[in-house]
């Protein structure tokens, strides 16, 4: 399932209600509250850094990748992490036994779900790394459990273990403690606050690194688009888009007419700048308007130029576009807008020196598929040849 499932409605509150109530439920008659909200404050505190840093992640539910603080707020009030929190995490048979070592238990698999979930760019890569945590964590229980207090213990109070882990105090007996003096309690309060500054630092900085590969690079965009001689398309002059019904479910302004026809404009843009990238053999243009499959085609049309330096460069003349939900990397990849296109493509030959040399027409029917990007710029991502 999905990390979000629906807008919050009637619905969504009685799947809440029943996630919630139940799993309360359950985990209080076990005793396992305590690790599940160790493993939920630990798992906002990862999120939290990597909603700071921008990250990022695609989705077959919205049209837009999920970042910053809506990611944050997704991942934390989902279902699913309630799921997983309730009827996963706490399954009374790969859990600690001792009380302490559930908490401790909960928390690390918190920290482990943030540095996996760090790497990935896609929902479904998420889901991965969230899983994962836990079944490694669970081939470790062996080893946690024998460096925390035995179940049933004196020490197995998550109060006094925490106080003797900050505080240093010793216990002599079950009824009576024998503090540190003052001076010393103190100073050991500092010094392993201090450390416990320091871990989780070094925490913080791990769900940075982990989330490198998962950076999107700084874009070519602005660079590219300072020389960009296309002119802005009027949306009036292109043919009105038609709209699936399943618009609506992702785009409230894409399934309005304004908002299709501007995207159609868009596309059209899209596709004079790549004319502009073949013509001048200038790729670095492309990172502006492309991205993915569509954009490596390009580079290698580009690179692919004739012995002679001439180049073809597509002139697309649409006569219908459709505005439908695409996936074209699969379900998994997020969705993306498809403007589903017929007409006439007019192949232009140019010279090594931009003079025109020929046109080749022919007929085409296409689906163009385009994300948005975080700047809310829209990229063609790649070509569908059309089945209907």
């Amino acid at each position: 399932l999905d990390f979000w499932w629906a807008p919050l409605g009637p619905a969504m509150i009685a799947a809440y209600v029943v996630i919630l109530v139940g799993g309360v439920f359950i985990c209080s008659r076990l005793g396992l509250i305590g690790m599940g909200l160790a493993f939920w404050l630990t798992l906002a505190g990862g999120m939290g850094i990597l909603a700071a840093l921008g990250h990022s992640i695609t989705t077959r539910w919205s049209l837009m990748p999920i970042e910053g603080g809506h990611f944050w707020w997704i991942i934390l009030t989902s279902p699913e992490i309630f799921i997983f929190l309730y009827f996963m995490i706490t399954d009374p048979r790969t859990v600690p036994s001792g009380r302490v070592a559930r908490i401790v238990f909960g928390a690390t698999v918190g920290v482990l779900a943030s540095l996996l979930m760090a790497p990935w760019k896609t929902e479904f890569g998420t889901k991965v790394g969230l899983l994962s945590s836990l079944t490694v964590l669970c081939l470790c229980r062996p080893l946690l459990e024998r460096r925390l207090p035995v179940v049933g213990s004196p020490d197995d109070d998550p109060r006094r273990f925490f106080v003797r882990v900050l505080t240093g105090r010793r216990h002599q007996t079950d009824d009576e403690t024998v503090p540190l003096p003052p001076r010393l309690r103190f100073g050991r309060i500092a010094v392993r606050g201090a450390a416990g500054a320091l871990i989780a630092g070094v925490l913080a900085a791990g769900v940075a690194v982990a989330h490198m590969p998962s950076r999107v690079p700084a874009s070519a965009a602005g660079p590219a688009l300072a020389s960009v001689t296309v002119e802005p398309v009027d949306p009036a002059s292109l043919p009105a888009v038609t709209i699936d019904r399943d618009v609506a479910g992702l785009s409230a302004s894409l399934a309005s007419p304004q908002g299709a026809q501007e995207l159609a404009a868009t596309l059209t843009w899209n596709l004079q700048v790549e004319t502009q990238a073949i013509v001048t053999g200038d790729a670095s243009l492309l990172p502006a308007v492309d991205d993915g499959a569509r954009l490596h085609d390009l580079e290698s049309m580009i690179a692919a130029s004739g012995a002679d330096g001439s180049r073809v460069a597509p002139r697309y003349i649409f006569d219908t576009l459709h505005l439908e939900v695409v996936y074209p990397g699969g379900l998994q990849r997020g969705a993306n807008a498809g403007l589903v296109a017929s007409g006439t493509v007019e192949d232009v030959t140019y010279s090594s020196s931009g003079q025109q040399l020929s046109i080749a027409r022919r007929p085409f029917a296409f689906t163009f598929s385009l994300r948005q990007t975080t700047n809310g710029h829209w990229l063609i991502t790649d070509t569908l040849e059309n089945h209907s």
